[in-house]
């Protein structure tokens, strides 16, 4: 009797509003009477439509949802057996392509990917059985999906090709959009990223082209990540600014939340923890309530990576295994992967060197196996720095040198600059000062790529203060239009009212009315005009900031260069200066040995030898003054570095430059001196070296006015900004602008052959630098050239 009833309630639910039938189909006798119908022949494909329709209300629940067409798919499945009406039976073929469909969709998105491909293969099959090209390219992309998720990149790539050609023969620009745009992503997991930008540019270009705002997002968001791996922070937040503004449009909760996840990244590579947290949550949140199990578990990897850096490593393990464990039960290998790895990085930080190594391991077995190149040399690097803390520096060599040929194969910035920080310690630390030295400059050179972090938080600052204020102005102008709106219903209410009350009211609200638009008017215009301004003052501050930001790069990777090559001569001085002693030391002795021999050897034979004897003691002298030159440079190259330094000093600086003025003018007579020193300039140095500093720099300006007719050299010592600042300034000829970033390193000269050491420059450099200065070189070929000193003014004590 109860499932008559509930059968019956069924039948006049199918003719009632689809609403009503919302709210009733919960009820599990209705639902077990719909599947009774099972047994029934000839179903009405109507009744099938009429169950759909539950969902196109909204079912929340994902379990609800299942169960749901489950039973919409048993009853077609039975429908197309026994239904003997051939139309029917194509409708109801449409409807279970629907309904697989939809359950696929369901069971990828809570990650139980082998449910979601045997959907998607029923889904294909029928899809092929009705000639539906569309869906069937749809399928594509959903099979490739998974392919992707699981890390077979290759079968993900050939899926996805597929689609694409079945959508360029439907002329289908709109699944030609998101072909690409899953192409790009595959190639971004396999860090082909020039690659990976051109199928985005195509799939933006296309949705800009259709005005498909939900693929222009999606294009914005994947450029934009684009732009995060190459380390480009600027473009990636323009990037994800535009894909948020869009997806807000729609109210599109997966992908805000998609958004949401990338902003707080951003924040936590800025340092800004507790934001990048709290962007993390409000994603994760919208996650759980989507069911999306991937996503999740992203989010739990990104919140265990704050706790990381705050190194509160007990919440760090429970959010990475949690993390874990929800990408085994998807079998997602790619974050399996990437959680080992940072349980490893976890376990090092902690210094349990045997953990991190068995997770760095085993997370690089997984990333081999799906082919994750830039996870490789990352994993590789890590097993490295592993090997290295204890002691086995061979292996550690071998794996780092793995990372960093891969990560320059790849073209990928982080990962050469990391394996090139650990080859540059491993490589100092076995004394091989070459290596060492290269590897400084390729980490030194990736980590002055990108602008310093100061630098690149006041722009993104500037960003979103402008899109700040451009939203007040926009404020103001929705205000303005509700006064007026106000104004016109008031005039309104006053002319429905009695001619008298009118006469007598209208004009006070009137000037009222008047009164307040113009002072809001007025407050508003100079509200703006003040914006304007300051805008423009932002615009010029980060403009200027940038040039000065250019500037100082320029500077650091030549005061790094500089440093380096340093420390490169410090060490081969060191070395030479030994068999430099013993080769100069073994002189003496053989000459007492050659003595000796003489005493014994007959007269007649010396006469007869004599060239060659004279021959032999010439070449020991040479040989005696070659070591003795040879340790003198040596001596000179030692007494430069830094930890050499002369104990420092009280003296004139303006004694030192007029002496050297006076010493020009005298000596060369044929060069007009122009000089303007100031007087009482003091300075805590060391007085011969600056002398020598000073020194090498006008022999060299000197030297360029040999082929100049009308020789002059300007020499000027003045004070400015608290540094005393020495311009020597020359008419001749000038350096050559490919030479000027080689002019202070060691050993170049552009003179010839045994006319320079090229060492007067370099000197000069070290020198300054040891007393807190710079030198700058402003130089144009057969105009002349400009060397400026700086040295802060130092206070005697």
């Amino acid at each position: 009797m109860k499932n008559q009833f509930g059968r019956l309630i069924f039948r006049h639910l199918l003719h009632l509003n689809v609403s009503v039938l919302l709210l009733l189909f919960t009820n599990d006798e209705v639902l077990s009477s719909a599947t009774s119908i099972n047994s029934q022949e000839n179903i009405d494909s109507s009744f099938v439509y009429t169950l759909l329709q539950q969902d196109t209300f909204g079912i929340k629940n994902s379990d609800a949802r299942i169960s749901l067409y489950k039973h919409i798919d048993s009853i077609c499945v039975a429908g197309i057996s026994k239904n003997s009406d051939p139309e029917q039976k194509q409708y109801l073929l449409t409807h279970l392509k629907t309904v697989t469909s939809t359950l696929g969709e369901i069971n990828y998105a809570k990650g139980e990917y082998e449910n979601a491909r045997t959907l998607f293969l029923r889904n294909k099959k029928i899809c092929e059985q009705t000639n539906d090209q569309s869906n069937l390219a749809l399928v594509f992309i959903r099979l490739g999906n998974i392919h992707k998720n699981q890390g077979n990149y290759e079968e993900a790539l050939q899926l996805f090709n597929r689609s694409l050609s079945v959508r360029t023969q439907l002329s289908d620009k709109k699944g030609r959009a998101q072909a690409y745009n899953s192409i790009g992503n595959v190639y971004k997991h396999t860090a082909e990223y020039d690659l990976a930008k051109a199928y985005y540019d195509s799939s933006l270009n296309l949705c800009i082209e259709i005005e498909e705002k939900k693929g222009m997002a999606t294009a914005y968001n994947n450029i934009g990540s684009i732009f995060y791996y190459k380390g480009d922070y600027s473009n990636t937040i323009d990037y994800y600014q535009k894909s948020l503004q869009l997806k807000e449009e729609f109210g599109d909760l997966k992908a805000i939340s998609i958004t949401l996840y990338n902003i707080g990244i951003i924040y936590k590579i800025q340092g800004d923890l507790d934001r990048g947290k709290e962007y993390y949550q409000r994603s994760l949140n919208i996650k759980k309530e989507l069911q999306d199990k991937r996503g999740i578990a992203t989010l739990l990897n990104s919140i265990g990576d704050i706790h990381f850096l705050r190194k509160d490593y007990d919440s760090t393990f429970y959010y990475f295994r949690e993390s874990y464990r929800l990408s085994e039960e998807m079998g997602n290998r790619f974050l399996m992967a990437t959680t080992l790895n940072n349980l490893g990085n976890t376990y090092f930080e902690q210094n349990d060197y045997n953990n991190a190594l068995r997770h760095y391991t085993s997370s690089l077995e997984i990333k081999r196996k799906i082919g994750n190149n830039v996870g490789i040399s990352a994993s590789l690097n890590n097993i490295g720095k592993v090997y290295y803390e204890q002691g086995n520096t061979n292996k550690a060599l071998s794996h780092c040198k793995q990372a960093y040929n891969l990560g320059v194969k790849i073209g990928a910035a982080t990962a050469i600059k990391k394996a090139a920080n650990s080859l540059w310690k491993i490589h100092k630390s076995l004394g091989h000062y070459k290596k060492s030295l290269e590897m400084y400059e390729v980490y030194a050179a990736y980590q002055d790529s990108v602008y310093s972090e100061d630098k690149r938080r006041e722009i993104i600052r500037l960003e979103y203060q402008y899109k700040y204020e451009k939203e007040v102005i926009a404020d103001s102008i929705k205000t303005l239009e509700a006064i007026k709106t106000k104004d016109a219903e008031l005039t309104a209410e006053i002319a429905k009212s009695s001619q008298e009350k009118q006469l007598k009211y209208f004009f006070f609200a009137l000037f009222a009315i008047a009164v307040i638009f113009g002072a809001f008017v007025l407050n508003r215009y100079r509200i703006a005009s003040r914006q304007k301004e300051t805008i423009k003052g932002q615009k010029e501050t980060l403009e200027s900031t940038l040039i000065e930001l250019n500037s100082a790069q320029d500077q650091l990777v030549q005061s790094k260069k500089m440093a380096s090559i340093g420390i490169l001569t410090a060490g081969l001085a060191h070395e030479l200066n030994n068999p430099l002693n013993y080769i100069g030391g073994v002189v003496e002795p053989i000459n007492k040995d050659i003595e000796e021999l003489m005493e014994v050897i007959p007269q007649s034979i010396r006469e007869e030898k004599k060239e060659e004897i004279e021959e032999i003691y010439m070449l020991l002298q040479g040989i005696s003054d070659g070591t003795s030159k040879a340790a003198n440079i040596i001596r000179n190259l030692m007494a430069i570095t830094p930890e050499n330094l002369e104990e420092k000093s009280s003296f004139s600086l303006t004694e030192l430059m007029n002496d050297l003025v006076q010493s020009i003018s005298e000596e060369h007579k044929d060069v007009q001196v122009i000089d303007q020193i100031v007087d009482d300039a003091k300075i805590m140095g060391n007085r011969m070296e600056l002398w020598q500093a000073v020194s090498n720099v006008i022999k060299n300006s000197l030297e360029s006015l040999n082929n100049t007719l009308e020789k002059r050299i300007e020499i000027n010592l003045s004070e400015i900004n608290y540094r005393n600042v020495i311009e020597i300034r020359d008419n001749g000829s000038g350096i050559d602008e490919p030479h000027l970033n080689q002019i202070f390193e060691p050993f170049f000269t552009t003179k010839e052959p045994g006319k320079g050491t090229g060492l007067g420059l370099y000197f000069t450099y070290s020198i300054v630098k040891k007393h807190g200065g710079s030198v700058f070189v402003d130089s144009n070929l057969n105009l002349g050239t400009t060397i400026t000193i700086s040295i802060p003014v130092v206070s005697e004590e």
